[in-house]
């Protein structure tokens, strides 16, 4: 697994996970038809300027964000400028349609799919897990478990598209992912009811029991027009 040092005297780290995508029923709307992918994902025109002003208020030193439309979109978040360390990633759903970016230096492996970053000895997994069936989330969530069982400070975050408030769930598969997850990891954003305006918590981290946190997980109810995903961080000491 990826192996880094943490400078002496540590480091704390703001890292920050979105889905700054659309909400994918638009496809249904007339008006969107015609350019019904599109409208699924980032809608920069609308957008750009709220996610820009949201990043600088918010000063994250990690930032994970899901659902661009292609690669020169991430562009139009002027702030992103001032993360040198960016990658940007292909997902199921479409190649270039996500970005990790970061202020300071790393590393990244892949690996089975999954794409591990170290940043100052940090392993952090981006995950975007399938939106339309439980039981594909559940074979993704059992090879992440294989993949990164016994790794080091391990951080999952990104959206998981498992549907839960608490502890009701819709799909008993999404129940099993989660025992999967909660079996070789801390939930640390269990105390979020949920991530969405539809009232589930969709998107989500996980550390191992060597990451050391300052508090829990936090959301704030940000979105712009058409987002259906609000952000959520955590600070690591």
């Amino acid at each position: 697994m990826v192996v880094g040092s943490i400078p002496t005297g540590g480091t704390k780290m703001r890292i920050l996970t979105w889905n700054i995508g659309s909400f994918i029923f638009l496809r249904y709307v007339k008006f969107y038809k015609k350019n019904s992918e599109r409208f699924e994902y980032f809608n920069s025109a609308e957008n750009a300027k709220l996610i820009n002003g949201y990043i600088k208020k918010l000063d994250p030193d990690v930032i994970f964000l899901q659902e661009f439309y292609n690669q020169k979109d991430s562009e139009t978040i002027e702030l992103l400028s001032q993360y040198p360390y960016k990658k940007i990633l292909n997902m199921w759903y479409g190649d270039g349609r996500a970005l990790f970016a970061s202020k300071s230096p790393f590393t990244s492996a892949e690996k089975n799919s999954l794409i591990c970053f170290n940043v100052y000895g940090y392993n952090i997994v981006p995950i975007h897990l399938n939106s339309y069936y439980s039981k594909k989330r559940f074979e993704e969530v059992t090879e992440i478990k294989r993949t990164f069982l016994n790794t080091d400070k391990l951080i999952l975050l990104g959206d998981f598209n498992i549907w839960n408030r608490n502890k009701f769930y819709i799909f008993k598969n999404d129940i099993k992912s989660m025992s999967i997850l909660k079996s070789f990891l801390l939930n640390v954003s269990e105390n979020i009811k949920y991530t969405t305006y539809l009232g589930y918590a969709l998107d989500k981290i996980f550390i191992s029991e060597d990451v050391k946190t300052i508090n829990n997980v936090k959301m704030e109810k940000v979105r712009g027009k058409y987002m259906d995903h609000y952000p959520i961080y955590i600070d690591i000491k």
